[in-house]
């Protein structure tokens, strides 16, 4: 669920995007 509200800043951050992508990927491996 953390993953979402972060989702929501990078939403704003175009370049961001391409990290929350990463970041995603590695709470879903957790």
């Amino acid at each position: 669920m953390e993953f979402k509200e972060g989702h929501i800043c990078t939403k704003l951050d175009m370049q961001g995007l391409r990290y929350d992508i990463q970041v995603l990927i590695i709470v879903d491996g957790k």
